[in-house]
């Protein structure tokens, strides 16, 4: 279960231009959350301030004012996390979770066996799944994860049963449950 204090909301994948500008990768719903909340922090505890100036191209401004001067000073910075703390976040519903709670859960099948640790969330836009320790991926939907508490730090995975598809896209195929 994740405990930390902050968020990973984004990280600079490059610079653009020559003016200190940079590409940020946000990981978050929606991106304008990044220049609206009071800071963005890094792994090394520096605080960021960030405005978007065009599609994923922002300029950042540190605690004491100043911006990279230059590409070089931009480039320095390629692969920097950008955190928002927790407390910016707002409280969500029942039945709604922040992917970064859902990472560290233990995960039991509906017998009580343990089948690992949720390691990451994917979200490729079909829906959203969770990797598990033991390598299966489980989607992230009512009837396959019918229980989720973080304050237990688990969750409840029906395991969908596997299909078995055979055969060629020009020929005869055969599905098997």
């Amino acid at each position: 279960m994740s405990n930390s204090s902050k968020i990973e909301a984004a990280y600079i994948r490059r610079a653009h231009g020559l003016s200190g500008r940079v590409q940020v990768q946000s990981l978050l719903e929606d991106s304008k959350l990044l220049e609206n909340v009071p800071f963005l922090e890094d792994d090394k505890g520096m605080k960021w301030h960030l405005s978007w100036e065009g599609k994923n191209i922002a300029s950042l401004r540190n605690e004491a004012g100043t911006s990279p001067k230059d590409r070089d000073e931009a480039q320095a910075l390629i692969g920097t996390k950008l955190y928002i703390l927790r407390d910016f976040f707002k409280d969500l519903p029942k039945d709604e979770f922040y992917h970064a709670d859902l990472v560290g859960l233990t995960a039991f099948d509906d017998a009580g066996k343990k089948l690992g640790k949720v390691n990451l969330v994917h979200d490729y836009g079909a829906g959203v799944s969770l990797e598990l320790s033991n390598g299966s991926l489980i989607p992230f939907t009512p009837s396959c994860v019918p229980e989720v508490s973080i304050e237990a730090g688990k969750i409840t995975v029906v395991q969908p049963s596997e299909i078995e598809v055979t055969g060629s896209l020009d020929g005869e195929v055969e599905v098997r449950e």
